[in-house]
């Protein structure tokens, strides 16, 4: 019974697929296997990790169309137009995250007028690399004023794209960013229990050949905020053996570098902190005084 409903179900999608029927249908939003490649007022066209195809949701995750990029394009600016002179800032999470997990930024920002980019990929399952390209098509679109928001691993994607793209970047926050590596990985490959953590994830050792390592430092004014224990054992009592102050997953001294602006330190864990009011606080005043620089 199983198998019968297995193949009505392929067959039914590779019919769809091959016709381009294109009818309405609820998603989930595409959490593991779709990466964006074009964002606009909300809606989104994402491209599959396996197959290649494309399709374009609504800001509801309605699939609208599917079928080639260029097809998903053109019905996408028939849609919705684009603010390409806005300052926009683009939020980028990290690994073992999905775009939902700096939401909570969103409206805190667009308060103060900036528009919001909030950029989706298969952290676990994509390198990097071809995410970087992903990255640059959605940037792509904007012509204003960009700055950058980054969250864990997403800081390493935004370093990447600085080394492979010469789009400028007016200002940039990276939340508990693996600037150096992160300890925990080192531990894990020690244990022989990386696979977990993705075709990304193991690349964030603290070593020399680490993709940390590897990376230029961004070339924009930039700083990094590190959450820090709240007692002895820290947030998880499994990841007491990085001894130093850490936010449960990335220990504080692995997110500073010699060229950011500043570094904060605040009680908040690695999975909350962009819901810490002081790092919000922190994150307005540092992208405001930016925008109140760029227009003198």
């Amino acid at each position: 019974m199983h198998k019968k409903l297995f193949l009505i179900s392929f067959l039914s999608l590779s019919l769809s697929v091959k016709a381009n029927f294109n009818f309405k249908l609820p998603t989930v939003g595409g959490k593991v296997f779709w990466t964006d490649i074009k964002i606009i007022n909300g809606w989104r066209i994402q491209q599959n990790l396996i197959s290649g195809h494309c399709r374009l949701l609504d800001p509801y995750k309605v699939r609208y169309n599917w079928g080639s990029e260029k097809e998903c394009s053109e019905f996408l600016h028939k849609l919705t137009p684009i603010n390409k002179s806005k300052k926009t800032i683009i939020l980028i999470h990290g690994l073992g995250f999905r775009k939902e997990s700096l939401s909570c930024l969103v409206p805190i920002l667009e308060k103060e007028g900036f528009q919001t980019i909030q950029f989706g990929y298969s952290a676990m399952l994509e390198p990097l690399e071809s995410c970087v390209e992903k990255l640059h098509s959605v940037i792509n679109e904007y012509e204003g004023e960009l700055y950058a928001l980054t969250h864990s691993m997403g800081g390493i994607l935004l370093r990447m794209y600085q080394k492979n793209y010469k789009r400028e970047i007016a200002g940039a926050v990276m939340l508990t960013p693996p600037n150096n590596g992160a300890k925990i990985v080192d531990l894990l490959h020690h244990l022989n229990l990386e696979s977990p953590l993705g075709v990304n994830g193991k690349r964030l050792n603290t070593g020399i050949n680490g993709l940390p390592k590897t990376l230029p430092p961004l070339k924009s004014p930039y700083i990094t905020i590190a959450g820090v224990r709240k007692n002895r054992m820290g947030y998880f009592p499994l990841f007491c053996f990085m001894k130093k102050d850490n936010d449960g997953f990335i220990s504080a001294e692995t997110t500073k570098t010699n060229t950011s602006l500043a570094h904060y330190s605040f009680k908040a864990s690695h999975l909350r902190i962009m819901k810490n009011k002081d790092v919000q606080k922190t994150i307005l005043s540092f992208f405001k005084q930016k925008c109140s620089d760029s227009s003198r």
